[in-house]
């Protein structure tokens, strides 16, 4: 697999080719180093050619690769600094009243006070030679009373996973020869039974670490084993496998849940299996079969109509409209239409009827961000004219709008920006001013096919403007394939997808994820029998137990 690049200077680069000249002069050996140096150069030159001949590589997001320009895509970013400094300049000039100061809340400062460690164990040292009414040891006048306590915050350390070895005195019979064992405390036999070596809270930290951190195995165990506790990378797959086991009925009730949702976010992102075969599927939208073997994980956010959201996860020989026309098919007739927010590609969009299709904008305008420095102007008036409708969203945010008086504004303010930006489009692409299959024709294209998608914010009560949810989301998969790189069975994925999906799904209602692990591997047996009473937002992180609530009644 050809590297996506190379972080190396340009002094770097010229002193490794006078190394490399001296040596094919001398005919000396390279150094071990130079070596290593020129692979990463050659694979760098291998990715950029493969980019290259799929036609997959604009001199921008060139540029972007080599590191030559930002990959921000912020508007003031974009523009040229000398533009962005005289706008800013003017505007700072005529609205300088109305920029709000900075107040000392919110300072990103990186000190925490007290009362936002919620769960923080409380510690109270009483005074060992004063109590109230003794006589001051100051003035030797006066006399004590109450008063306010102060207080200090200290974070200690210690190892992830800790080992106890515990002893337990017997006696046996001299006669009937039977033995008997000291009781063993409570806060043990709550971490599981004495037969189970790693505790429900060692397994709960173990996924965390895992699949929520990004933290490989062997890392793990690495960082294990310096800390005089070894544990092999094997064992803590052994641990995840069974917190799954534990996690799946509840998982398909989640899958069941999210099919009614009212409003669903979907995309992928590609990923590995090394031993997956090939497999044969039916073309969307035909009867034909076609050998699939492209690896994906796809995510899903299903929002629920009392506001609660689910995330899911999926990897395999899929893309996300599979999957979500697999979660669609547990769907009730009574829920109605439902909004499904996606990019335009095919394989991402659903099948299911009854749903109103929603286009990512930002994914539009992406397109003129990576060709801004070719056509400036014509790319200006697009990137300007989503600024000013983003403007519109973040006011109703801001002013908390439902989501009836969502679309009101943005039929009265929005639809017309957008409206104009459609009818520009189409003129360019008809009066043949821009070569279609050129990138700024391709991007003009895109904004006219699927104008409908990209408007359903405006014409849709609750339809979201972008897919940034869902990007925001996969970034948990996309930092677990970062540092473990692939999985190597496809049991590991599906045991990465369910805790994923859990885990994420928790974090997401505001729990303790890691208390609801053990209760959820405690309890294993009346989440297999009854996974409505277990939900994420029926936990109580503070009591560590569920409410009696079922989800009917929530």
């Amino acid at each position: 697999m050809a590297s996506k690049g190379i972080e190396v200077s340009q002094a770097e680069i010229d002193a490794l080719i006078v190394r490399v000249e001296k040596a094919i002069e001398s005919g000396g050996d390279v150094a071990p180093q130079d070596l290593h140096l020129l692979l990463k150069v050659l694979k760098t030159y291998l990715h950029l050619h493969e980019r290259l001949q799929n036609n997959d590589l604009t001199l921008h997001k060139l540029r972007k690769l080599l590191g030559m320009i930002s990959s921000s895509e912020k508007s003031r970013a974009i523009k040229k600094e000398n533009e962005v400094d005289t706008a800013s300049n003017e505007n700072n000039e005529s609205n300088e009243s109305s920029i709000p100061e900075k107040t000392g809340n919110g300072t990103p400062h990186g000190k925490r006070g007290a009362d936002e460690f919620e769960e923080a164990k409380l510690e109270f040292h009483r005074h060992e030679n004063l109590k109230s009414g003794d006589q001051c040891p100051g003035c030797h006048q006066g006399k004590l009373y109450k008063f306010d306590p102060s207080q200090f915050v200290r974070i200690t350390g210690h190892a992830p996973l800790q080992a106890t070895v515990h002893i337990i005195e017997q006696f046996r019979c001299n006669m009937c020869q039977k033995v008997f064992k000291a009781d063993l405390p409570e806060e043990v036999l709550e971490d599981g039974p004495p037969s189970q070596r790693f505790g429900w809270s060692a397994i709960a930290l173990i996924v965390l670490l895992k699949y929520m951190a990004g933290t490989p195995f062997f890392r793990q165990h690495v960082l294990q084993k310096m800390l005089k506790v070894p544990i092999m990378p094997s064992t803590l797959w052994d641990q995840c496998e069974s917190c799954a086991n534990a996690a799946k009925p509840l998982v398909d009730y989640l899958k069941k849940m999210a099919a009614d949702g009212k409003v669903f976010y979907s995309d992928d992102t590609g990923n590995k299996i090394l031993n997956q075969d090939p497999v044969i599927k039916k073309r969307r939208g035909s009867d034909k079969d076609q050998i699939r073997t492209g690896i994906h994980t796809s995510g899903i956010i299903s929002v629920l109509e009392d506001g609660r959201e689910i995330i899911l996860y999926k990897t395999g020989i899929n893309h996300a409209g599979e999957f979500i026309d697999e979660i669609l098919t547990h769907r009730s007739d009574s829920s109605g239409a439902y909004i499904h927010m996606s990019d335009a590609l095919s394989s991402n969009t659903a099948t299911v009827k009854n749903g109103i299709k929603a286009f990512c904008n930002v994914h539009a305008r992406r397109f003129f961000v990576d060709i801004h420095d070719h056509w400036p102007i014509e790319c200006d008036f697009v990137i300007d004219t989503y600024k000013e409708v983003y403007r519109f969203e973040d006011e109703a945010k801001e002013r908390g709008l439902t989501d009836e008086e969502r679309l009101e504004l943005h039929k009265e303010k929005s639809l017309p920006l957008m409206e104009k930006m459609f009818t520009w489009a189409k003129e360019k692409l008809d009066n043949k001013e821009v070569e279609p299959n050129s990138n700024l024709g391709e991007a003009l294209t895109y904004l006219t096919k699927h104008k409908k998608g990209l408007l359903a914010f405006t014409e849709h009560a609750g339809a979201p403007m972008d897919n940034n949810k869902q990007e925001q989301k996969l970034k948990l998969v996309i930092l677990h394939r970062k540092n473990s790189l692939f999985f190597k069975e496809p049991i590991g994925a599906l045991v990465a997808d369910i805790l994923m999906s859990l885990c994420a799904t928790a974090a997401l209602a505001g729990i303790n994820v890691h208390e609801y692990l053990i209760e959820i591997q405690r309890r294993a047996s009346e989440v297999r029998a009854n996974p409505q009473d277990f939900l994420p937002w029926n936990f109580k992180s503070c009591n560590s137990h569920f409410q009696n609530t079922s989800v009917d009644q929530v």
